[in-house]
Parts: C-alpha cells; structure tokens; sequence
C-alpha cells in the first residue's frame, strides 16, 4: 500500500502541475510512465500464471490510460517526435521513482514490525 501511495502521490502532483501551469508534456511523461508500469504488472501476471495483487487496478485503471492516449495525440501540440522524448523521460523517472517507493515501503515494514 505504501509503494501505490506513493506512486498516486507523484501522478497526483505531477499531474496539478502540468495543469496549473500547462506544461501538459509532463503529464503526458507521468501518464505513459505509469502506463508500462501496468503493462509490466500484467507481463508478470501472465508469466507467472498466478494472481498478481495488482492485477486488479492494472486492468481496471489501462483502458483510461488508452483512452487519455487517443485523446491527448489528439488535442495536443507536441509533435510524434517530442512525445516519443517526453514518453522515454516518463519511462526513466517513472524508473527512477521505484527505488524511492521501495526505500519507503522497507521503511514502512521495518516501523510496523517494531510496533507489533
């Protein structure tokens, strides 16, 4: 739970942001960052052949990711050349970001081991 809140808190702030200021292309790197993580928890899924806890919000939460794609290649006006940089910037932060989850996950398990 400490790892999803953590990914929900970025999203959340990276995605205010890019409102508040209209700078969409870093929601638009936060949200395909976040869409190969879902497709990365469904490949385990299906290599593993065994229930995955997040499988339930992969599947659940991809069809607003292919949906926010169509619309956004739509509607914006990065060119197919800067959305494939701003694509491969989500990709490595979104990279970068879950060794800080899984730093405050441990953390989170070694302070509720201590308090049981």
């Amino acid at each position: 739970a400490v790892g999803t809140a953590h990914e929900f808190i970025l999203i959340s702030v990276v995605s205010f942001c890019s409102v508040w200021t209209g700078e969409y292309q870093w929601w638009f790197a936060a949200l395909t960052g976040y869409s190969v993580h879902l497709l990365m928890h469904i490949a385990q899924w299906i290599v593993y052949r065994k229930y995955v806890p997040v499988i339930i919000t992969s599947l659940l939460t991809l069809p607003y990711c292919i949906y926010s794609f169509a619309e956004f290649s739509k509607t914006t006006v990065l060119s197919f050349s800067q959305m494939v940089l701003w694509a491969a910037i989500g990709i490595v932060l979104t990279i970068l970001s879950l060794f800080s989850a899984f730093f405050f996950m441990d953390r989170f398990q070694r302070w509720e081991k201590g308090n049981k």
